[in-house]
């Protein structure tokens, strides 16, 4: 049963998705603005059925089969305890792999249309075998955050996979920032949502045995956020180092006339990491190719990465608010500023902490 109620909890309107059907649990339920979908899960088409309703839950069309095996696209098999966002003309699923107890290994993202059209194959997104089940709650954050998934993590000595809730943070393109535990305790089934700057979480816990009940924390996204963006990727050799780029005391996005200068400043906090051999970077990302600073002036190397050497190699400390070489901005378009730190070893690695300024260069008047 969908049922819509009213900013007191009132009841508005209710209706039955489906009646005499295989009952199954852990549905989604999504919106895009002006309709509302619920995702029902079928075990026999290897996914869900997705009804779609308007604002005043009158049907709108048959449902939508989304799951198995798609010709021309690909695998998009995957369980219930998903969740979705529409973003952009799009929908994006996550799913588990399965929720039998102890065998989900994955988590996987999935891409539709605004018609649930499917538009690449699955792709799997977190991996952490036997100690993950449902991912029920998918946000998108408009600041530097990007897309969190919200899940339990089996804790110890659970037989069920519940126990403290985690978030992971990934970009636009689905690539994992942090993985971040919120709630220490033996809790699952959480839900997200962002209101204004506050990110509020529902969830199931247990007490003395089973007892549902709902809580909700709240957490300043505009510091959460700040804080996901300058740490290090999963995998970096560093402890608490922190890069940060400014223009004129900002963090961008900066809008300039060509031709232009751009004068920036730099600070690096060493962290427990302070004196470790690293790789120091900076780099232009221009319309036309890439510029490196090579410890004495800025080079253009094009789009041939074998040239991308860092500015050299030293031990990591701390400075603040340094004023960075100038590069010109000669021609409109968008520019990008890195200025980053790694493992010293010649090359670009996974674990590198950076941070970036983009730079908006417009025509001249």
């Amino acid at each position: 049963m969908l049922v819509k109620l009213d900013q007191d909890l009132n009841r508005m309107a209710h209706v039955n998705v489906t009646s005499n059907d295989s009952p199954t649990n852990d549905m989604f339920l999504v919106g895009d603005g002006d309709h509302v979908y619920v995702g029902k899960y079928s075990p026999s088409n290897g996914g869900h059925l997705v009804y779609e309703y308007d604002k005043d839950l009158n049907p709108v069309s048959g449902a939508v089969s989304i799951g198995g095996y798609v010709s021309g696209v690909g695998d998009i098999s995957h369980s219930n305890g998903a969740a979705a966002y529409y973003l952009e003309g799009g929908f994006h699923l996550v799913a588990p792999q399965t929720l039998s107890p102890g065998d989900n290994d994955l988590f996987y993202h999935m891409l539709f249309d605004d018609n649930w059209t499917p538009l690449e194959p699955r792709r799997t997104i977190y991996s952490d075998p036997g100690m993950i089940g449902m991912v029920p709650s998918l946000v998108y954050c408009p600041c530097r955050c990007g897309f969190m998934i919200f899940f339990p993590r089996r804790g110890a000595g659970e037989q069920e996979v519940v126990g403290p809730i985690h978030t992971a943070v990934y970009d636009e393109s689905w690539t994992l920032r942090t993985d971040v535990k919120l709630l220490d305790g033996s809790f699952e089934r959480p839900h997200a949502v962002i209101v204004g700057d506050v990110l509020y979480i529902g969830y199931d816990g247990q007490d003395n045995g089973y007892h549902a009940y709902v809580s909700k924390l709240t957490f300043s996204l505009d510091d959460f956020c700040g804080a996901v963006a300058d740490q290090p990727a999963p995998g970096s050799i560093y402890s608490g180092v922190l890069v940060d780029l400014k223009f004129e005391g900002g963090d961008g996005p900066v809008s300039l006339q060509a031709p232009a200068t751009v004068w920036a400043s730099a600070s690096l906090v060493p962290g427990d990491s302070e004196g470790l051999l690293s790789d120091w970077w900076l780099v232009v990302v221009a319309p036309d190719g890439l510029l490196i600073f090579d410890a004495s002036h800025w080079k253009f190397i094009g789009d041939d990465l074998s040239l991308l050497t860092p500015v050299g190699q030293a031990g990591l400390f701390g400075f603040d608010d340094v004023a960075l070489p100038p590069f010109a901005a000669p021609f409109p378009g968008t520019y990008y500023l890195i200025f980053g730190v790694d493992e010293a070893d010649g090359v670009v690695n996974g674990g590198v902490v950076f941070d970036y300024l983009e730079l908006n260069v417009t025509e001249g008047g």
